[in-house]
């Protein structure tokens, strides 16, 4: 059987926090004498109804009417119901539509970093962002400053894919930051097989990026070899390598040779052949000759990150005098700019890798400072592009895992709106979810005997 009465609601596919629209309802009467008929509307979630919910219409012959209903999205955003219902004393039916009220506008992200001394309290404001129903926020507890980078956590623990710089920019950080990462979801056994499984598809994929040449192409089938690429491929290979994932000879050996190759031929811009001393120093196969080419005729005019690069290759090749000499000569303050090609450089991407560079130094004296300037880039909400946001990550984690206590206690209790939350990780960071204590202070009270940072995200 059919209803003796079919009506068509026309709503919006989504609507925006305190928008108002108006809902036209058309009702067909499909007999005749069907008598008054109220239509009533409902609505549940963020929606209301302006004006009157409810109208009687007198059909008494075949056809249709056609009536209008107003109805205003709240000031916050979720999942809302539309119910029409139409009732007369024959019968009744209904039908419910769905729909999204949600912000124009994009996520704004912020957050603080506190150091609270052993047994020590903080207090920390959360800020009520937003409109409710969009506001997020968490509590990292932890061992060690500046894990400022939640917001780009979904980022790294991802499947490789795309064109050579996307698919490292998506493997690469995941080998330094895999012990930092296991930490940060203690909860979830199967993260680093996930992690696992991403380097290891990564290193699978770069076969087919490999040309004839023995180097890297920027597209996988590529004829073309893209020397940049190439060196960001060949440091992938070498730290997973030396992280102990297993590297096909097929792959890293037709690698050193070109690049073995290019560095004799002086093949490349000043940035890229820098790079590439480097790697071949970092692989154990230093060409001094060419290093020692590029100190005496190149050095007046290489950019800060070229000089970070050679620095670093005297010092792998065991010249520590050269070393000192040309990292004399390094500044870390770089004018932004931003390549759209080439080596899609950008200003925030080389003090990455001058942070990374500067670790592996073991340069105390500059590592700080370049990590502050990374880590609170991280922290922001600014866009950052692959190439920024992998070598950015890659770098923190490399620098965090010198200093990484896996036994390492947090533990204590925090407070807002009369609530108490305790926490403890050994080993870990305690993650905590906060969105309540939006608009409100928390206050973090400390019972480890080592200092805890605490970082708040929201």
């Amino acid at each position: 059987m059919r209803d003796p009465i079919v009506f068509l609601p026309s709503l919006p596919r989504v609507a925006g926090p305190s928008e108002t629209f108006a809902m036209p309802v058309t009702v067909f009467a499909l007999e005749e004498g069907l008598g008054p008929i109220t239509l009533s509307v409902s609505t549940e979630g963020p929606l209301g109804i302006e004006g009157e919910a409810a109208t009687t219409l007198d059909i008494d012959d075949i056809g249709d009417d056609d009536r209008r209903f107003r109805i205003r999205a709240l000031n916050r955003s979720g999942v809302a119901r539309v119910t029409v219902r139409a009732t007369s004393e024959r019968f009744e039916t209904e039908t419910t539509t769905e729909l999204e009220v949600r912000p124009v506008n994009p996520f704004r992200y912020g957050g603080t970093e506190v150091a609270i001394d052993p047994r020590g309290t903080a207090t920390i404001p959360i800020p009520a962002l937003g409109i409710e129903g969009t506001r997020q926020a968490s509590l990292r507890l932890t061992s060690v400053p500046g894990l400022r980078f939640g917001n780009r956590l979904q980022y790294l623990i991802r499947y490789p894919y795309g064109c050579m710089e996307q698919t490292m920019s998506a493997v690469f950080p995941q080998l330094k930051m895999k012990p930092i990462l296991i930490s940060q979801m203690p909860d979830d056994p199967l993260i680093q097989r996930e992690i696992d499984d991403n380097i290891n598809a990564g290193i699978r994929r770069l076969q087919r990026f490999v040309t004839p040449e023995g180097g890297f192409g920027y597209w996988p089938g590529s004829s073309e070899t893209d020397q940049w690429a190439t060196n960001y491929g060949g440091h992938f290979l070498l730290e997973a390598r030396r992280s102990g994932y297993h590297v096909p000879k097929t792959l890293m050996d037709p690698w050193l040779g070109y690049q073995k190759r290019m560095a004799a031929a002086e093949a490349g811009d000043l940035k890229t052949r820098c790079y590439r001393l480097f790697l071949l120093a970092h692989a154990g196969e230093p060409n001094t000759g060419a290093m020692n080419l590029m100190k005496e005729e190149r050095m007046s005019v290489l950019d800060p990150i070229s000089t970070w690069f050679l620095a670093t290759a005297y010092h792998l090749a065991g010249m520590p005098a050269a070393a000192a000499e040309v990292l004399g000569r390094a500044d870390i303050d770089i004018a932004d700019y931003r390549e759209t090609g080439g080596t899609f450089g950008t200003a925030l991407r080389d003090t990455a890798i001058m942070l990374y560079l500067a670790n592996l130094m073991d340069r105390d004296d500059r590592t700080p400072e370049l990590y502050s300037r990374v880590n609170t880039a991280l922290g922001t909400s600014r866009y950052l592009n692959t190439h920024e946001t992998g070598y950015c990550l890659l770098a923190v984690g490399d620098y965090l895992g010198k200093d990484w206590l896996p036994d390492a206690l947090v533990r204590g209790t925090i407070r807002f709106d009369g609530r108490s939350i305790p926490f403890e990780r050994r080993g870990a960071t305690a993650v905590i979810d906060v969105t309540d204590a939006s608009g409100s202070d928390l206050v973090v009270e400390s019972a480890s005997d080592t200092p805890i940072h605490a970082v708040a995200e929201w």
